[in-house]
């Protein structure tokens, strides 16, 4: 039995005091005691005193620590702080949202746009905060020295409270248990002896053994009550102190965070400065170098060195600044195509791919400066050395491609051609469908239209007519060479004799690109010095962290405290090294959390075993009822339901639990109370009476009469149910009264009848069902009595509810346990209800459950009966 109380006594450790494990700086490995060992709580104060010293004197130790990191934290911090205001002061003189051309300029004004974002941000004040919010930290940590040997003290009184309680339980627990095994014992003697002297002198030494067992339970009470008060008290100081603890502990924490949420800040200021410097450095770094290609070239008059110029200057230049974005100079095809006239319709092609990946073909053609219109397109075409380059449109481009069509195989000699030239044989016209297809006709083409009336010439120019439905009103363009030219007016793109952005271009693009170079050195200070500081934040984090650590658990620690060598001997328990690390990561609430649960748990015990005593008090007194044979009758045990009276018949008006009235039938006859057992036991059981039936229905209003007969169908016993038997219940319960529970009326009047068979003499309501060792029990209905077996109704269902009583109070009997020490004593547990009795109540049960199931409108079969 011992061992068994050990085993239970681990697993309530494991689950529910195993928080009481000191969180230490090592792993704990260790193994359960020997069955008898038992933990020594009387440890004087000095040892006490001096196992918690020790882990105070740590945390001081890791508080001076935390000291000398806010130290070097807030050096770190400063530096930082210094060189984000340099770094703000050069770009505030450096960066100008108008700086860089096309390409670079909308990267600068980005990167201005991050440097005013940053001084309204205030990025040099918040990281000059952040150190003094540091500094603050070493007031912090010293207070929270002090709440720690606070905590750790009132920790001791906890520890020392909860294992007073806990002791105190196990040792009402296991007197409880052994009472009860001996009273269960003296219960059966009682219950089995037909000798009434035997059964009061059991009754006395029952009685003794119960008084005794209360009174030492009052006095444990009375110390579980009394070291619950000084836990109680205790832990409100631990708390307080914890919580003062957490609060410097916290606010030092806070401050870090703080500190570090201003220096991640700073770091993401100082980064998005850095990557919008890079963006414009790379850009500004290009147009640079487009820069210096023109700057290198050198305009004369000569159409080769123009023609190089015009490539070097719109594919480093023009297309990036049509673009906006680079294009690398390198990957941009250029070509010259055959110009039919070789004059107005010379042009060049440049393809490449642009940011999106893209094919882009743009064609563009270049005049002198001084070139004049002439009516000889070859002659005035300038002796200038600047040039003015321009971009044709893809009709231009298809213009020329349609008269290599128009004319394929044609010669020409250069007087005709230029005669067909000035003459406006080339000129090229277009006209587009409802389809949006464009179609090119040279001069020739259109003339043999308006020959064949399709086209017709107007103010607007020329017009399909109705002699072509499809295109009638169609208007056709003529296609004009070199429209954007400046000597057409056109829109030409640069002028090299007048263009000041392209001059300033090129004169500023390698200043400013250095200076934005020299601006990466500060940045890159600047970040490296955020980036220090939040390192050394983290090292101050950590060190808080360790302070923490050694701070612990202070109700683990009191249990070192209480001079046991390891907390799995204290408890009792073998714990494996992955419990070991689970218990050193404890919390202090979690700690408090699991003695609550300890003492909870102590509670239990108490109040199972006081449960248990007063059961056995309760036992003592339904025993002292039966043994004066003098049992009381209880008339007024259900709601709205009285006692027969033998000189009032009639119904009776009374009120159920619902406040209705229920009209009750009575009858004049005599009181069950008054016929005594001993005197109508007969060895035949008479004639049962028409009285007999109308006093076992006096009490049970119309809707209810089917209990009466209910009780009369279970046997006390478990002998199969006959009428000889039921003759002797009769005699044998005669005496006494039933009361019944209105809830179960309640039910049996909603209850169907199932069924009417007849078994022999007997009526059955419902159905029978013979169990294994060949008892009847009712499993959905009733057995009718014939109107000669009715007059024992009553002592039927009087029996009835001694048995039930009887079944329900029944434990099993247990072989005396003999208290032979304290140890024993301390370990011992509630007792263990007798199943086979528990089992016996459970087919009582279904005996009624069945009988309730088939019990509707019996009282009108009785009538019936009575009738006959």
């Amino acid at each position: 039995m011992m061992k068994n109380k050990k085993d239970n006594k681990i697993i309530f450790a494991l689950t529910v005091g195993i928080s009481t494990m000191m969180a230490l700086n090592t792993g704990i490995t260790a193994y359960a005691e020997s069955e008898d060992a038992v933990a020594d709580t009387n440890i004087p104060s000095e040892t006490v005193e001096q196992n918690v010293e020790a882990p105070v004197t740590e945390v001081q130790e890791s508080a001076e620590q935390v000291v000398e990191q806010v130290q070097e934290t807030t050096e770190a911090v400063d530096t930082a702080a210094s060189s984000a205001e340099e770094m703000m002061t050069q770009m505030s003189e450096t960066v100008t949202p108008d700086d860089g051309g096309t390409v670079a300029a909308p990267a600068v004004e980005a990167l201005a746009q991050e440097v005013e974002q940053a001084q309204e941000e205030q990025l040099v004040e918040n990281i000059q905060e952040a150190s003094e919010t540091v500094e603050e930290v070493s007031t912090q940590v010293e207070e929270a020295v002090v709440y720690d040997t606070t905590a750790n003290e009132a920790a001791v009184e906890t520890v020392e409270a909860v294992n007073e309680v806990v002791t105190t339980a196990d040792n009402m627990a296991g007197l409880v248990e052994d009472t009860n095994a001996k009273a269960d014992e003296l219960v059966e003697t009682i219950e089995n002896t037909d000798d009434k002297d035997v059964a009061r002198d059991t009754y006395t030494e029952l009685e003794t053994l119960v008084a005794q067992t209360q009174e030492t339970v009052d006095q444990q009470q009375a110390y579980i009550d009394e070291m619950t008060q000084q836990y109680d008290d205790a832990k409100q100081a631990l708390l307080e102190a914890e919580a003062k603890y957490e609060e410097a502990v916290n606010a030092a924490e806070g401050n870090v965070e703080e500190a570090e949420n201003a220096l991640v800040s700073a770091q993401e200021t100082v980064e998005n400065i850095e990557s919008a410097l890079e963006e414009a450095q790379d850009k500004l770094d290009y147009e640079k170098a487009a820069a210096d290609a023109i700057n290198d070239a050198t305009l004369i008059c000569d159409w080769a060195n123009q023609r190089a110029y015009l490539k070097l200057l719109v594919v480093n230049y023009i297309i990036p600044q049509m673009e906006g974005e680079m294009i690398d100079p390198d990957t941009v095809v250029v070509k010259r195509p055959n110009s039919f006239d070789t004059q107005d319709y010379n042009y060049y092609s440049f393809t490449y791919t642009d940011s999106q990946g893209n094919e882009v073909t743009r064609f563009f053609n270049y005049d002198r400066a001084d070139k004049k219109l002439s009516k000889n397109r070859y002659s005035n075409l300038g002796t200038s050395e600047q040039i003015v380059v321009y971009e044709k449109s893809q009709d231009e481009i298809e213009a020329n491609n349609h008269l290599f069509d128009y004319y394929k195989g044609a010669s020409f000699t250069r007087n005709e051609l230029t005669s067909m030239a000035n003459s406006g044989q080339l000129d090229v016209f277009v006209y587009e469908d409802a389809d949006n297809n464009k179609t090119y006709w040279v001069r020739e083409e259109l003339n043999a239209a308006i020959e064949r009336g399709e086209i017709v010439k107007t103010s607007d120019g020329y017009v399909f007519t109705q002699e072509n439905e499809e295109l009638a009103g169609t208007v056709v363009t003529e296609v004009v060479q070199a429209a954007n030219s400046k000597v057409r007016g056109g829109e030409y793109i640069i002028d090299t004799s007048n263009a000041p952005d392209l001059e300033t271009f090129l004169a500023n693009a390698d200043a400013t690109a250095d200076q934005y170079q020299a601006l990466s050195s500060v940045v890159t200070d600047t970040k490296e010095a955020v980036e220090s500081a939040q390192d050394e934040v983290d090292e101050l984090k950590g060190a808080i962290g360790t302070l923490k650590n050694k701070h612990g658990n202070p109700v683990l620690k009191a249990v070192d405290a209480l001079g046991v060598n390891d907390v799995a001997t204290y408890l009792g328990i073998e714990v494996t090294q992955d419990q070991a690390d689970v218990l050193n990561s404890m919390t202090v609430r979690e700690a408090i959390a699991y003695l609550d649960a300890m003492l909870a748990g102590a509670n239990a015990k108490v109040e199972e075993a006081t449960a248990t005593l007063n059961t056995l008090n309760e036992k003592l007194d339904e025993i002292a009822l039966s043994l004066t044979g003098d049992e009381a009758i209880v008339a007024d045990a259900m709601p709205g339901i009285e006692a027969p009276n033998a000189e009032v018949a009639g119904p009776e008006a009374v009120t159920d639990e619902d406040d209705s009235v229920v009209f009750i039938e009575t009858a004049a006859v005599p009181m069950a109370a008054e016929v005594i057992a001993e005197d109508v036991i007969p060895a035949t059981p008479a004639a049962p009476s028409d009285e007999a039936v109308a006093v076992a229905m006096t009490a049970i209003a119309p809707s209810d009469e089917a209990v009466a007969v209910a009780m009369t169908a279970i046997a006390p016993s478990d002998e199969t149910l006959t009428a000889d038997n039921m003759a002797v219940a009769d005699a044998e319960t005669a005496a006494q009264e039933v009361t019944i529970d209105q809830a179960a009326l309640e039910m049996i009047a909603m209850t169907p009848v199932t069924e009417t068979s007849v078994i022999g003499d007997v009526q059955l309501i419902g159905g029978a069902t013979t169990i294994d060792d060949g008892e009847v029990i009712l499993a959905a209905g009733i057995e009718m009595p014939q109107i000669e077996e009715l007059n024992s109704i009553e002592a039927a269902i009087e029996e009835t509810q001694t048995a039930q009583a009887q079944i329900s109070d029944a434990v099993v009997p247990r072989a005396p346990k003999i208290i032979d020490d304290e140890a024993s004593a301390k370990t011992a547990f509630p007792t263990t209800q007798n199943t086979q009795k528990k089992d016996l109540f459970w087919w009582w049960l279904l005996i009624l459950a069945g009988a309730i199931a088939g019990s509707r409108d019996v009282s009108e079969k009785v009538k019936r009966v009575n009738e006959r």
